[in-house]
């Protein structure tokens, strides 16, 4: 028997993007699955998940409006899965993305695993509406710990984990405003390593009018990021170090093998003199 996954979506007056995001849950080639649907203080979203509700368990919890992080930890006391897959409304899973690394996690014995992602850029209609421009692949996360912190390459809606991780060390931490996920992600980082499956298995959408989190709140994001850092140092420093050594190492053997050429040419040049 398949383990269940839970994919758990926070959102608040976004029904366009959310039937999308549903509808790419509902199409998953994975079950059992159940999406559970924080409606974080938004309008009713029943016709929403209406049109998907014979394909797959769907649970919303209507809120009066908690907060992004207190939002996905409702979703998270709710999730009953094995595994735990967070959508944000407007991004997307295609197909595979769930059995993959289901039977990517299953295969290595990771508790965190991890795909590659198209980044789904969009522009704003007179309408209001939105039209997709182009899909791009998004950078490819290294996989290190510096690598977490250096950039946002990790996406939320890339990784997959199994619930130990957040039984053991929390959901998302209730007093940040944004990088919830980076901070849940370098928590992870101390205990668990992050497996990458090559291969583009889901998409988040970046749109030209501002309305994405990381361009509508820079300054809480700056605010953030300089907080994270202070809190987990620790994380990256015996990798840091690790990698000035060994860059110590190459840059002597390049210093050796630098002076070796030029004591070559030294002799051609005494040669032919």
């Amino acid at each position: 028997m398949n383990d269940l996954v839970s994919v758990i979506t926070r959102t608040k007056d976004r029904h366009a993007f959310l039937a999308d995001a549903v509808g790419s849950v509902a199409n998953s080639t994975w079950r059992p699955v159940e999406h559970i649907i924080v409606n974080d203080g938004g309008a009713d979203v029943s016709a929403v998940v209406a049109p998907y509700r014979d394909r797959l368990d769907i649970k919303v919890i209507d809120t009066p409006g908690v907060g992004r992080c207190k939002a996905g930890n409702l979703g998270l006391a709710a999730a009953r899965g094995t595994y735990v897959q967070w959508l944000d409304d407007d991004d997307l899973l295609y197909p595979d993305h769930i059995r993959s690394l289901v039977m990517e996690a299953r295969r290595t014995g990771h508790k965190i695993v991890y795909s590659d992602a198209d980044v789904i850029h969009q522009t704003r209609l007179p309408s209001g509406a939105y039209r997709e421009v182009s899909r791009t692949p998004a950078p490819v996360f290294e996989g290190t710990k510096i690598a977490l912190w250096r950039r946002g390459d990790l996406h939320l809606v890339m990784v997959l984990h199994h619930r130990e991780c957040t039984d053991r060390l929390g959901g998302f931490d209730e007093t940040l405003p944004v990088l919830e996920d980076m901070e849940m992600f370098g928590r992870f980082a101390q205990d668990y390593q992050f497996h990458r499956l090559p291969g583009i298995t889901a998409g988040f959408r970046v749109r030209d009018d501002a309305t994405n989190a990381v361009t509508a709140m820079r300054t809480e994001f700056a605010e953030t990021r300089a907080v994270l850092y202070r809190r987990y140092a620790h994380i990256v420093m015996p990798e840091l170090l690790t990698m000035v050594e060994f860059g110590a190492v190459e840059l002597a053997a390049l210093k050796a093998r630098v002076e070796a050429l030029e004591a070559v040419v030294r002799e051609y040049q005494d040669k032919h003199r």
